[in-house]
């Protein structure tokens, strides 16, 4: 009697992958090349997605894609040397359908993916190498603190204005607003009140902290300026009338 072996082999066959990402799951919508898979939730982890793939679909060539957002490029990495050839996409340049637009969920968010995939209408962004990345970082760092500097330092102001407090003529010019003898005329306030007065101490803790931390993340984008990498491009950039 002749046994029946049940063996799965996708071998050749394409399998496309829309993922969704979020920070606590995946929702992963898979396709053929005619069929419509499945569509499921896992934890946010690439090789729980590897193993299911190579245990269910053993043999096929797979394709993934996901948008690029918060969770950067580690997930297409992982993928990547696990020989799923994954791409990131900008969010902006998957086709969307009116439906889907007014109807936005998690599963069919990734089957929109997987289906332009299949079709051939995502275009891949740059993915720069992990230096770049965490270079680009800090200067991202650098404008998150000047944006909180810009926050605090209105707070302060808006705090004078609340308590009807005018500054001195000699701080008139908003170029003197911010100068060590600003600040250190700020410190003599007196709101009258205690608890006035912690407040204002604290804007002005916290406006020197951001200071520091901006001077110290300058510091580093000016060591980084100098390595052979940026150098030129930097030397260049200076000769741009108006860029200092």
């Amino acid at each position: 009697m002749r046994s029946k072996i049940n063996k799965l082999d996708f071998t050749g066959q394409p399998i496309y992958i829309g993922m969704d990402t979020h920070k606590k799951q995946f929702t992963i919508s898979l396709l053929g090349e005619y069929l419509s898979y499945k569509t499921f939730s896992q934890p946010p982890e690439p090789g729980v997605l590897i193993d299911y793939l190579k245990r269910n679909y053993p043999g096929a060539d797979y394709y993934a894609a996901y948008e690029s957002g918060f969770s950067g490029f580690w997930i297409q990495e992982e993928l990547q040397s696990a020989g799923v050839d994954c791409i990131v996409v900008n969010p902006c340049d998957v086709p969307t359908t009116d439906k889907e637009r007014k109807q936005k969920r998690d599963p069919l968010d990734s089957r929109k993916i997987a289906r332009a995939l299949r079709n051939g209408e995502l275009t891949a962004i740059h993915i720069p190498d992990k230096k770049n990345q965490q270079d680009r970082s800090l200067l991202r760092i650098r404008q998150k603190i000047i944006g909180n500097q810009t926050r605090c330092r209105n707070r302060i102001k808006g705090l004078l204005s609340f308590y009807g407090i005018d500054l001195p003529e000699k701080f008139n010019k908003s170029g003197t607003h911010w100068s060590k003898r600003f600040m250190e005329w700020l410190k003599q306030l007196d709101l009258s009140h205690k608890s006035g007065n912690a407040t204002l101490f604290l804007l002005l803790e916290e406006a020197t902290f951001l200071r520091d931390l901006l001077l110290k993340a300058s510091r580093d984008i000016r060591l980084l300026s100098k390595e052979d990498r940026y150098a030129e491009d930097v030397r260049l950039l200076l000769t741009v009338p108006g860029i200092g």
